[in-house]
């Protein structure tokens, strides 16, 4: 049953009916019109009445039905959109994501084209700096000798723009001294010998002061070159970026903030010295270390000789990290160097 009007009422109500339209039939033989005309009345009625019942719940039944097959298809067409929505919205999540790749890759291209200028090299590390991938002492190498000389940058910006650089061959600190910018009372920046880039200058100016800085120093500049320090801080940004936007696990993620790309393979991070493409990482000691009459703890990157013997990327590392101000030392596997500087180990924090 579908809850409407029995058929067998139906039929029972036009059986009805139609017994009354036979009695009128019958009086009607006997002269009496009148009441045969009501009995005629009463069974047509009866069998209408039936009847239009019967066809109005059909009908009520055939609309509902339609009405609701109607919203089942709204319904369902509300779901698939919804779904083409989310997917739409995936899509353009990683469209977005890798628009934003695109872009920043374009930018370190774009370094060296149209004239490297200050604005061009320090809006590429304001970049990076906003999203957190450069260390604090974040520098660069500017040769390919282990005795070539770490430069260190420092932009100087007011409102995201770029007003000068500073070039230093020492990590920078910061001077007691102040200096007004942009109305602005802005501490002076201390990593003597330094050398700064304005906008105006060009680059090839600012490569003979370093070599002047470098001369001054004592220091070989046949092992110094800009556009060098420029292709590793460009590659260094890189580096950095790719490795952040890595997947987890994949291996080619740097646990800290990148602070000088030592070649090709390796960069030294604020968590240690950490491989480009796997989850190697020599984590530094705190190693104690007296004089003047002080005690202070130093960090010290200890090398395998086996594991240099036999990765040639490790060649030369150990001695550029030495000749740039790390402590460093290579000791074997069999020896106790390792334990002995472990024992004097101080857990300091």
């Amino acid at each position: 049953m579908d809850g409407g009007l029995n058929p067998k009422w139906v039929i029972g109500s036009i059986a009805i009916g139609a017994v009354f339209v036979w009695a009128a039939v019958v009086e009607s033989d006997d002269n009496s019109d009148v009441y045969s005309s009501v009995l005629v009345e009463v069974g047509v009625g009866i069998a209408l009445v039936s009847i239009i019942v019967w066809l109005e719940q059909k009908f009520v039944r055939g609309v509902a039905a339609g009405v609701a097959r109607e919203v089942a298809e709204e319904v369902g067409n509300s779901t698939d959109e919804r779904i083409t929505r989310l997917e739409d919205l995936a899509s353009s999540e990683q469209e977005a994501r890798s628009g934003a790749v695109r872009m920043r890759e374009a930018q370190l291209d774009n370094l060296f084209q149209d004239g490297l200028t200050a604005e061009s090299l320090g809006k590429a590390l304001l970049s990076a700096a906003t999203n957190n991938v450069l260390g604090k002492d974040f520098g660069v190498r500017t040769g390919d000798t282990s005795d070539s000389p770490v430069l260190y940058p420092l932009v100087q910006s007011h409102n995201g723009e770029v007003d000068l650089i500073y070039f230093g061959f020492r990590k920078w600190t910061v001077s007691g001294e102040t200096f007004t910018i942009h109305d602005k009372e802005v501490p002076v920046p201390d990593a003597q010998p330094s050398v700064t880039w304005t906008k105006d200058q060009p680059a090839e100016e600012i490569a003979v002061k370093l070599e002047e800085v470098l001369r001054s120093a004592n220091i070989p500049t046949s092992d110094f070159s800009l556009t060098c320090a420029i292709g590793r801080l460009r590659d260094s940004i890189r580096v950095a970026e790719r490795a952040r936007d890595a997947k987890g696990g994949s291996g080619k993620r740097l646990e800290g903030a990148l602070v000088l790309l030592v070649n090709d393979d390796w960069v030294l991070t604020d968590s240690g010295i950490e491989s480009i493409s796997s989850d190697r990482l020599i984590s530094p000691l705190r190693v104690q270390v007296s004089g003047t009459g002080k005690t202070r703890t130093v960090l010290e990157f200890a090398f395998d000789r086996e594991e240099i013997d036999s990765d040639p990327s490790l060649a030369g590392v150990p001695e550029f990290l030495r000749n740039n101000g790390f402590r460093t030392s290579i000791h074997s596997s069999g020896d106790q160097r390792r334990a002995s500087i472990a024992n004097r180990i101080r857990e300091l924090d």
